[in-house]
């Protein structure tokens, strides 16, 4: 259920269900009015509320929809 989620939560949702995974480069080319560090925020709260699984680290950082 996604009616609790912003709308850029639900951009980011919508976008790894069209890919197997994406870095905070491909989110920020479908919301490049949201800053890397707002994007890295909104990812973090959907990694809590068990929706996304993030993979590797530093630059290579990818996430995957868990569900």
């Amino acid at each position: 259920d996604f009616s609790g989620l912003k709308d850029r939560h639900k951009k980011i949702v919508q976008l790894l269900r069209q890919k197997s995974s994406a870095q905070i480069r491909d989110f920020n080319k479908v919301l490049p009015e949201v800053t890397k560090r707002t994007l890295r925020r909104d990812l973090d709260f959907l990694l809590h509320q068990g929706l996304v699984a993030r993979f590797g680290d530093k630059s290579k950082t990818e996430y995957k929809i868990k569900m």
